[in-house]
């Protein structure tokens, strides 16, 4: 485990983090379809949120190498094979600091979901 500007190994703070988030994510009544970590490339992470009967899902995605958050869409998501993402929004966090990057993504599932771009 890395020990990263935090007090807490990187690995926890991450586990705890999206706790949070998949709390909050919950109370709003978005299904969370899948969730992937790899603190071995950069402490990468995306979130896949819908329903794999709805006609939308979407996918958060932290790039940790170069800082980046990308949100992405699939539409009929019933051939997953079939039907590729496609990246609707990206932001660039300088920040590099965990808990400002989940807020920012909690902010980004918020907008999107609201404004139906996703789900």
């Amino acid at each position: 485990m890395s020990k990263g500007r935090h007090d807490k190994p990187s690995e926890v703070l991450h586990f705890e983090l999206m706790a949070e988030l998949m709390e909050w994510i919950c109370s709003k009544g978005i299904p969370i379809l899948e969730h992937t970590y790899n603190p071995n490339s950069f402490g990468n992470w995306s979130l896949t949120l819908g329903s794999r009967m709805r006609h939308k899902q979407g996918r958060f995605v932290w790039d940790g190498k170069d800082g980046w958050i990308y949100v992405d869409q699939r539409v009929h998501p019933k051939e997953p094979f079939r039907d590729p993402w496609e990246t609707v929004e990206i932001v660039r966090d300088h920040s590099r600091n965990p808990k400002e990057i989940f807020e920012t993504m909690r902010g980004l599932i918020e907008k999107h979901v609201d404004q139906k771009m996703v789900l």
